[in-house]
C-alpha cells in the first residue's frame, strides 16, 4: 500500500494518489439524481474545461486545481464559448433522460421527483462554492509567494552590504609616553576657560562692595512713606 502511494521512497505522492486526491474535489463523473438507474446530472462549462486540460497534461502529471481555476477565469468569452456549447448539449441530454426516468418512476411508484431547475441550481451552487474555495487558496498561495520573494530580496540586500570594520581597542600607553600634540582650537579653549573662571570668581566680591554704598530696600520704602504722609497745619 505504501509503495503504491509513494514514489521511490521520495515522499512525493504518486500519480495515482494525486488523481485520487483530485477526484475528492471534482469527481470524474457527475453524480446521479437518485440511485444507480437515475441519469447523471449535466456537466457545466468548467467541467469540460477541466477534463480537457487534465487530458492534455503530460502523462503522470496532475493539474493543480487552484491554478486551473485561475486559468478558467483568464479565458475570454470567445474561448469559453466552446465549453459553454458542450455544457448546453449535455444539459439537453440530461433533460431527455431525466424526463424518461421521472415518467417511469411515476408509473411504477407513483412518485413525483424534484424539478430539473432545482437540481441544476443545487449542483451549480456546489460547484461555485468549490471554485470560490480554490480561488481563495490560489490568492493565499500567491500572497505567501510574494512575501517569501520580498524576504529573500531583503536577505540578499542585507548580505550584500559590506561588513563593518571592527572598532580598534584603545591600548594603554606606557608610563612616560609623550602626549599627542594639541590643535590650536584646543589651546584657545583652554586659555579662554581659565579667563572665564577668574571672572566668575571675582564677580561676588565686587557685588558685596557695591551693596554697602547703596541704601537697603527697607530704608527706601520708609523714606517714600514719610514723604507721602500729610503734614499737620501750622499753629496746631
Amino acid at each position: 500500500g505504501d509503495a503504491g502511494a509513494r514514489e521511490d521512497g521520495a515522499g512525493e505522492p504518486s500519480p495515482a494518489a494525486q488523481k485520487k486526491a483530485r477526484r475528492k474535489v471534482f469527481p470524474s463523473q457527475p453524480p446521479r439524481v437518485s440511485g444507480a438507474k437515475s441519469p447523471r446530472l449535466p456537466r457545466f462549462a468548467f467541467d469540460f474545461f477541466r477534463e480537457q486540460r487534465c487530458e492534455a497534461a503530460a502523462e503522470g502529471a496532475e493539474e493543480d486545481m487552484a491554478a486551473l481555476v485561475q486559468q478558467w477565469k483568464a479565458l475570454d468569452s470567445e474561448e469559453r464559448s466552446a465549453f459553454i456549447l458542450m455544457s448546453e448539449k449535455d444539459k439537453a441530454r440530461f433533460e431527455m433522460e431525466y424526463e424518461a426516468w421521472r415518467l417511469e418512476r411515476l408509473d411504477s411508484e407513483g412518485t413525483l421527483t424534484v424539478d430539473i431547475e432545482v437540481l441544476l441550481d443545487k449542483r451549480r451552487a456546489e460547484l461555485e462554492k468549490k471554485l470560490a474555495r480554490l480561488d481563495k487558496q490560489a490568492e493565499r498561495a500567491a500572497f505567501q509567494a510574494e512575501r517569501a520573494e520580498a524576504k529573500a530580496a531583503r536577505d540578499a540586500a542585507r548580505a550584500a552590504k559590506p561588513a563593518r570594520a571592527p572598532r580598534r581597542k584603545k591600548v594603554a600607553k606606557p608610563e612616560g609616553f609623550p602626549e599627542e600634540p594639541k590643535s590650536a582650537f584646543a589651546h584657545f579653549c583652554k586659555e579662554r576657560s581659565c579667563e572665564l573662571r577668574e571672572q566668575s570668581a571675582a564677580a561676588p566680591a565686587a557685588g558685596e562692595g557695591e551693596g554697602d554704598a547703596k541704601p537697603s530696600v527697607e530704608a527706601e520704602a520708609a523714606a517714600a512713606a514719610a514723604a507721602a504722609a500729610p503734614r499737620p497745619p501750622r499753629g496746631a
